[in-house]
């Protein structure tokens, strides 16, 4: 679709910094193929203000045997100017481990004693054990030093709440980690994974063995002259309550001679416990547990066979009708818990977000779909206990109307303030059901329990890169690649995207092809902005600046606030190598937060009252305008393939006026006109008999 006219003033609204032209690219390291960086909601880059590291997750180096399924988190403790420290993950080489993707991850230091103690996280998705279809959710974590870690698979068949998860990977100041998923392809419930570090481990069972009723096997008794009194059976069966501890042999029980060494011939082998009759028939579960006494036979002095009895091992009953007959030690590391938010409302599901605050108390879950109108909008859900208990918010996000809607476009993100509100950082268009995508604009949604309001940061110029189309990388597109970061104390928010410079590259670009990295701050506190700065514009990664992170918590010093990003290079193709690298220089000064009256709010654009007479229309059609204000505004005719048939650009003062649009050798059918001003544009319907 032909590119639409552009705001007149777009340029005017582009701010400077000083800090543009300190652009660097650092290597980081490689990735064995492209997949490791294709969704921008998973967040590999991080910041650790406290350790002074900056932390990159992301498939092992392309040279380290393994495979792909092996995670790599490099690291930088001198601001991203040199990366030569890794921790791979898995590191017990299990082959049932090695299968993960997508990773998020970062470094915390949970213990205190700073780099000595701290960890490597890692998380995302994972195809184990046999690597054909997504089975659960690999956590990793692991000592900087080496001295040991947690590496736990959570299969969805062992969780209530199966899922998918990557997205939104985040500390709070407390070292507890949280990640976001969502269930199954439908994404009706989003999934929340928090991990907590334990110092000394959680012990568990698993291996369920069901039963209702427990019985032991008692041998026979002899009188002093050998004769059997009682035979050997099965005592009563008696039933297994919860809290009940079982008894049970956990090796092989051998007879020995009175020398001490083992009778190898009259091993006694039998099963620990089973699920078998006296005759050797499978009972059905739940049934009698059968759980044989530990005696071995002991040869004494003269010669005799003594049956003797041993202390019994046990295993406790977690619930009722079943016992558990394997203990896994627990070791110091994160442990996870989860919990499932539905979103009332939700008709179909297109993406989700989380953020919490710096305290970790404070946070919100946002489920972006199509409400019952079929509108794009979010579903926003609030917790102020750390996400003990949620609330979903019951704003009514449908003020963003006159075809403005949420798009999938370039994705969300978001980040949590220093006063506790949501800033959701969303790509918007102006569009109806006849048209793709036009005027498309970056919005920060701020979103509290009380209120919510929309403010407006910068247009957009292109449109995304679809699989489809011959700029597709390896047949592989993308988009804006939106973040949303914050930083430490949350006083100052951040907007950061990449997009095209039209100036660079022409006017006639429409994909988001040859991209450079955008950001845009804003003080919370005064509000006062930065403005939109073009951070890559004519510098060594201008135009080149793919699979973009931005670390979602800022690298503070005393005098700016820096943006950790990366971007990568594919290879030949999509599973050949991938060069990643950090780009140094996307920072603000403090004193670049100055400027004032930023027409943010949406509800406080000026607009301009416009409509089209007579509609339908032959020759010719009326334009009325109503301006609040003089200035100047754009008129753009389109027919239904995006070619343009009418233009005009002219300066009105206030008041009502009229527009004459010659449609005089225009086919019949649907065309679409654009009004455009400094801060507004809207696009209509016109109909040509």
């Amino acid at each position: 679709m032909k590119k639409l006219l552009q705001s007149l003033f777009i340029l005017a609204f582009t701010f400077a910094s000083t800090a543009q032209a300190q652009i660097s690219k650092t290597s980081i390291g490689s990735s064995w193929n492209m997949y490791t960086v294709l969704t921008p909601s998973t967040n590999p880059v991080h910041v650790n203000d406290g350790l002074g590291t900056i932390s990159f997750a992301h498939r092992q180096n392309a040279e380290f045997p393994g495979g792909s399924g092996v995670m790599q988190t490099t690291w930088s403790e001198d601001g991203g100017l040199t990366w030569g420290n890794y921790i791979l993950q898995p590191t017990n080489d299990s082959t049932e481990l090695n299968y993960n993707r997508y990773p998020s991850g970062l470094i915390v230091d949970p213990i205190g004693d700073g780099l000595s103690s701290a960890h490597t996280v890692v998380c995302g998705p994972s195809t184990a054990p046999v690597g054909d279809g997504w089975s659960g959710n690999y956590f990793y974590n692991y000592a900087l030093d080496g001295s040991g870690g947690r590496e736990f698979l959570l299969y969805d068949s062992d969780t209530e709440f199966p899922s998918f998860t990557r997205n939104s990977m985040m500390a709070d100041k407390s070292d507890v980690i949280r990640v976001l998923g969502y269930d199954g392809d439908q994404g009706a419930q989003l999934v929340v994974s928090t991990g907590t570090f334990d110092p000394v481990g959680q012990s568990y069972f698993t291996d369920f063995v069901y039963a209702a009723t427990a019985s032991y096997y008692v041998g026979e008794t002899l009188d002093a002259n050998g004769n059997v009194t009682t035979p050997a059976a099965w005592g009563p069966a008696e039933p297994l309550n919860l809290g009940d501890t079982v008894f049970y042999l956990t090796s092989e029980n051998y007879d020995l001679f009175s020398d001490g060494t083992i009778d190898e011939t009259w091993t006694n082998e039998l099963e620990i416990i089973n699920n078998y009759d006296a005759n050797g028939d499978l009972l059905d579960v739940p049934d009698t547990l059968q759980v044989w006494n530990n005696v071995a036979n002991i040869q004494d002095a003269e010669g005799n066979w003594v049956p003797t009895t041993f202390p019994y091992d046990s295993f406790y009953v977690e619930l009722n009708g079943s016992v558990d007959s394997t203990l896994v030690e627990g070791t110091p590391g994160y442990y996870w818990t989860q919990q499932g938010l539905t979103s009332d409302g939700l008709v179909e599901f297109y993406d989700y977000s989380m953020a919490f605050n710096e305290n970790g108390n404070i946070g919100y879950v946002v489920h972006q779909g199509t409400d019952a109108n079929g509108q794009i909008v979010p579903f926003v859900h609030y917790t102020s206990d750390g996400g003990s208990t949620w609330t979903q918010l019951d704003h009514d996000f449908s003020v963003i109307e006159a075809y403005i809607l949420p798009a999938y476009n370039g994705g969300i993100d978001c980040t949590v303030d220093i006063n506790g509100d949501l800033h959701m950082i969303s790509c918007l268009f102006e569009g109806d059901a006849s048209i793709a995508e036009t005027n498309r604009k970056l919005y920060d949604i701020v979103v509290n329990p009380a209120d919510w309001n929309a403010h407006w940061i910068s247009d957009i110029n292109t449109e995304r890169v679809l699989d489809t189309d011959p700029m597709a990388i390896h047949g592989i597109g993308y988009n804006h690649r939106i973040q949303a970061a914050r930083s430490s104390d949350g006083s100052k928010v951040f907007a950061i995207w990449t997009d095209v410079n039209l100036e660079e590259f022409g006017e006639e670009i429409e994909k988001v092809e040859f991209p450079d990295i955008y950001a845009f701050g804003k003080d919370v506190q005064t509000g006062l902005v930065t403005g939109v700065t073009n951070f890559t514009k004519y510098t060594i990664v201008e135009g080149a600046c793919y699979w973009m992170f931005t670390s979602p918590v800022t690298y503070d010093t005393e005098n700016s606030y820096n943006l950790p990003t990366t971007i990568s290079e594919a290879g030949n193709s999509e599973l050949d190598a991938m060069e990643h690298f950090y780009i140094d220089g996307i920072s603000f000064d403090k004193g670049d937060f100055i400027i004032e009256n930023w027409n943010m709010d949406i509800t406080q654009i000026p607009s301009i009252e416009f409509d089209i007479y007579p509609n339908p229309a032959s020759d010719f059609a009326n334009l009325s305008l109503n301006m609040e204000g003089e200035g100047d505004v754009s008129i753009s005719v389109l027919n239904a393939i995006g070619q343009e048939v009418f233009y005009s650009n002219d300066t009105y003062k206030s008041g009502i006026h009229c527009v004459k649009i010659d449609l005089n050798g225009l086919e019949a059918g649907v065309y679409f006109y654009t009004v455009t001003s400094e801060n507004f544009s809207n696009t209509r319907r016109l109909v040509v008999k």
